[in-house]
């Protein structure tokens, strides 16, 4: 039996008030993944979602990702019960046709990035989309706005748009489980939009919140990312994994280390198109027991499977934490214990963030405001090596500053230097924020740190070894000795590392002192020491096991 999250659904948190929605109004939703924000807009077969309420009106649904896309269509092809497209051969989804579709019944289906694209079409062709004749505009993962503008600098053709325009007969819902991330520009836009237009009379409704509880983590912290193979190694359960890394090269790393392992790994990004791929689509579950993978999974995948109860995640912001916790569906009526695995990263991490990253930035930005002809002199003819998230051309091919990236950096570097700045007083600072992201700042414990993780199978035949020779009362050369404990050490490099740091990595060969000292760190209750015997008639030293008298 799980536990009943303290959560509401969408579903009851707005009830009847969309009956009260006027044309021109904005809604905010702040809901918790897994709390049916979707099935409130489409329901099912069976029941009424907004898009039966309101009739033959017409529904714009704008989402953040392809996956996402794929799934609002799915759902509503299955709602209208109308034939999905397969591949005659597999009989499988045919998801190229699915992303051809635009239009279902009265729902159109886009992306933020088609919606840009499209915008930008009005303004040099002479093509007129207007998404002011919809009667209804969802905006989902509307944070998308401010994380994306991260890496992609066309998000403030969409914000401006879908957020900055006044919409007379539109009501616009603005839906996300961190909408925190956009309540400020939101609010922004109605007031400046109330003061500029004297027709305008918007009212916002943002009183709608499914809750915050995600108590059915239980929460543990590591340092080292080589870790997580071993932790997954360690684990003989047949619990799947769902690994999110930050980086191509984390995820090859840790696939490797688990196929030397012999574990079933796959590890999947966004430019890859593979099976495990399509089983989460389809299927909502992976096959394989771990799951390798970067933001592609990060919203619109949802995974429905109770035997994935491990999930790593390793993220430098608020938004894509909550979000990757988020793949895996939870029934918040009965909700099942999931482990998750957090970093504890460094002051260094986000040292090396400001230093390199937002800093350089900031300069650039200041240059150009500062001194437009030196900015020009430098850059006129390598626009490429500028940042493509914060500048941009405008129509009349002058460089701009993206205003949602400068936005997003500033809020990132100041993330960055807060946390630094916590790092001074406590090693545990990322820790005790990711915590308070989810509500569990109380759960923090520093026994959940999980400091060094050692092959089970090597420890299991170090400690066979050394009981062995302690039963046996076995008497070895210290040669002997040391070359029997370095087989260990090679076959686990975190024991090598441990031993070495007892000495700083001053000598490979450890003495006496140093190996019970690593026999100690790891739990055993046996040492090893030296007694003189008889060997041939001679008195010879020996070195012998023996237990740890307290």
């Amino acid at each position: 039996m799980g536990i009943k999250l303290d959560l509401q659904w969408v579903r009851e948190v707005v009830g009847e008030d969309w009956k009260q929605w006027k044309k021109g109004d904005m809604v905010k939703i702040n809901a918790q993944t897994g709390t049916g924000k979707t099935y409130f807009i489409i329901g099912d077969k069976n029941t009424n979602g907004l898009i039966d309420n309101i009739g033959n009106k017409t529904l714009l649904y704008i989402c953040n990702r392809r996956a996402l896309k794929r799934e609002i269509k799915l759902d509503l092809l299955k709602k209208f019960e109308m034939d999905i497209p397969r591949i005659k051969k597999t009989g499988k989804i045919n998801m190229n046709k699915i992303d051809t579709l635009k239009t279902i019944k009265n729902v159109t289906i886009l992306s933020y990035q088609e919606l840009a694209s499209m915008f930008i079409k009005n303004k040099y062709t002479d093509t007129n989309y207007n998404i002011h004749e919809f009667d209804y505009i969802i905006c989902d993962e509307c944070h998308f706005f401010l994380t994306d503008s991260g890496f992609n600098n066309k998000t403030y053709i969409a914000f401006f748009n879908l957020v900055r325009e006044h919409y007379p007969s539109s009501v616009r819902l603005f839906i996300s489980a961190t909408i925190d991330e956009v309540n400020n520009v939101i609010d922004k836009a109605l007031e400046d939009i109330n003061e500029e237009d004297v027709f305008a009379d918007i009212k916002l409704w943002d009183k709608y919140n499914t809750g915050l509880d995600y108590s059915y983590l239980n929460v543990k912290y590591f340092n080292r990312i080589n870790d997580i193979s071993k932790i997954i190694n360690n684990d003989k359960s047949n619990e799947k994994w769902l690994v999110f890394v930050k980086s191509e090269d984390d995820g090859n790393r840790i696939k490797q280390d688990l196929l030397n392992m012999d574990i079933d790994v796959e590890f999947i990004m966004a430019k890859d198109n593979n099976e495990e791929k399509t089983n989460i689509s389809d299927n909502n579950k992976f096959n394989c027991r771990v799951l390798i993978s970067t933001k592609v999974l990060d919203n619109g995948i949802n995974i429905k499977d109770d035997e994935l109860r491990n999930i790593v995640v390793m993220a430098y912001d608020k938004t894509t934490f909550i979000q990757e916790i988020g793949r895996l569906r939870i029934n918040i009526e009965d909700a099942k214990l999931v482990n998750l695995y957090i970093p504890i990263f460094s002051e260094k991490v986000f040292s090396g963030k400001l230093k390199y990253n937002y800093l350089p930035k900031i300069e650039t930005i200041e240059l150009l405001r500062e001194d437009r002809n030196s900015f020009l002199a430098k850059y006129s003819n390598d626009l490429k090596s500028l940042p493509n998230d914060i500048f941009y051309l405008d129509n009349d091919e002058k460089i701009k500053v993206n205003l949602l990236g400068h936005a997003r950096l500033y809020k990132d570097k100041w993330f960055a230097e807060d946390v630094i700045e916590k790092f001074r007083y406590d090693k545990f600072a990322y820790i005790k924020e990711q915590l308070k992201w989810i509500g569990l700042e109380s759960t923090f414990n520093e026994e959940n740190l999980i400091e060094m993780v050692v092959d089970e199978e090597v420890m299991e035949n170090l400690e066979s070894f050394l009981t062995d020779a302690y039963n046996n009362d076995e008497r070895f050369t210290k040669e002997f000795f040391l070359e029997k404990i370095d087989e260990f050490l090679e076959n686990d490099s975190t024991l090598r590392e441990e031993l070495n740091k007892l000495d700083n990595g001053k000598s490979r060969n450890k003495g006496m002192k140093k190996l019970n000292e690593l026999f100690e760190k790891v739990g055993l209750d046996l040492i090893v020491s030296s007694k003189k015997f008889k060997v041939n008639g001679k008195l010879e030293s020996r070195w012998i096991v023996s237990e740890i008298i307290e």
